[in-house]
Parts: structure tokens; sequence; C-alpha cells
């Protein structure tokens, strides 16, 4: 708990500050110190903690933090979370595509568990059209369509046709046809 020896070597933070860096009470300090987890040092009649006990303590913190963030979602997995830490509000969310458009869906909740099952009711709503795993062992039959390149470059066509000139739309034509259509096939 107290190091007379690294005093001299070390630099000596006050309790105060220490409280602040951290974003806890001095007596949370103070109990982290009885934990050896900071090293605590009686100077001039107040209470200090050695910068390096603090780097350290800072460095185990976020070690714990990463081997305890949330793996990423899979495509199709959706989310859960809160909307402020202990503000009680939580969220569903999923992302749904709609043509070649992408919308996050959200539904809100008063709890986790309610919001575990809002995120259910999205997946059985917005993803039966596709062939996604809903559950384990749970598969929807209704296959997508996919769009072939003909089809892709048809509705980029249409979608240019009023911004460029009709010599170049025709140039874009012949360079679609002779060129990419005969070697990327029909699937998109």
């Amino acid at each position: 708990m107290s190091s007379e020896t690294n005093q001299h070597n070390d630099h000596l933070l006050p309790v105060v500050a220490v409280a602040q860096i951290v974003a806890i009470t001095e007596q949370a300090v103070l109990a982290l110190a009885k934990q050896d987890e900071l090293d605590l040092v009686e100077h001039e009649n107040r209470r200090h903690v050695t910068a390096s006990s603090l780097r350290a303590y800072i460095k185990r913190k976020q070690r714990k933090a990463r081997r305890a963030a949330p793996k990423a979602r899979a495509n199709h997995e959706g989310s859960v979370y809160d909307a402020l830490r202990g503000s009680g509000i939580w969220y569903a969310a999923i992302s749904v595509r709609e043509g070649r458009k992408r919308r996050r869906i959200k539904r809100r909740a008063a709890s986790q568990q309610e919001a575990l099952q809002k995120l259910a009711e999205l997946k059985r709503t917005y993803l039966k059209r596709s062939s996604v795993q809903l559950a384990p062992g749970e598969i929807v039959d209704e296959q997508v369509k996919r769009p072939t390149y003909g089809e892709l470059f048809a509705e980029w066509r249409a979608a240019i046709k009023t911004s460029v000139k009709r010599n170049t739309l025709r140039h874009y034509d012949t360079a679609i046809m002779q060129w990419l259509n005969p070697y990327l096939g029909s699937p998109a």
C-alpha cells in the first residue's frame, strides 16, 4: 500500500486529481490503494498516488476492456444496445436491404430482454424474403433473386442518361456490349 522507496523516483499525484483522471470518487481511489491496485504515499500530511502505479492501473483496465469487448456481428444478426449507459432505454436494430439501398430499422424497448424479443420480431418480419438463418436450425425457404450484370448495367444507364451527352451514352453502350457483357456473364 505505502511505498517510501519509490517516493523519490516517482511523481506523486494528489488523490483528488487521480479520482478525476479515473472518473471515480476519492473513497474509491483509497479502496483501490487498499487492494494494492494503486500505491498510496503519505507526503506532507496529504495522501498521494504514484504516477507509475496509476499508469499500470490504467493499462490493466484497458487490457480488461479489450478482452471484454463484444465481437463483431455477422451479417443479418442485428444488434441490441443501451442508448445511454444506465438510462434504461434499449434499442433493437437491424440493417435491411431494399433493392440496392440499405436501411437501418430500430425499435425502442424498456429492457434488454424486451429489446432481444423485438430484435427476433424484426428478423422474422424483414428477413423472411432471404435465405438467412434466423435461429439455430431455422432457415427461411424463399430465395432472393440476384440481378444479372445486364440488369445492373441497364439500371446504371437509366440513372446517368440525363446527366451525360448522347454521344457519351452511345460509347458507354458500345463498351458494355462489346467488352463487359461477353466476359462477365449473366449472374451478378
